[in-house]
């Protein structure tokens, strides 16, 4: 992953791009090209899902119906954290 912090407002584009290359184990051809941008979005969510059930230790009493997540200054990783937790 690489930060780009122009690419917002004179591409149009996300300040952070990488490209992940996927090889063949024995011969090393690459047998894929994936998008870095998107695959560190979902492994962020995904984590962030796992620590808060694993490791914040909450009690939520029965009665408190909660209905609202406020994420502060996340930036594109919302939907992955939203679709995460």
């Amino acid at each position: 992953m690489t930060v780009y912090k122009g690419n917002p407002a004179e591409f149009g584009l996300p300040t952070t791009v990488g490209t992940i290359l996927v090889q063949d184990k024995q011969t090393g051809v690459v047998v894929a090209v994936m998008d870095g941008g998107l695959l560190t979005g979902i492994r962020t969510g995904a984590a962030s899902g796992v620590a808060t059930r694993h490791l914040w230790d909450v009690r939520i009493p029965e009665w408190l119906e909660l209905s609202v997540l406020e994420l502060w200054r996340v930036g594109r990783l919302w939907r992955w954290l939203r679709r995460r937790n």
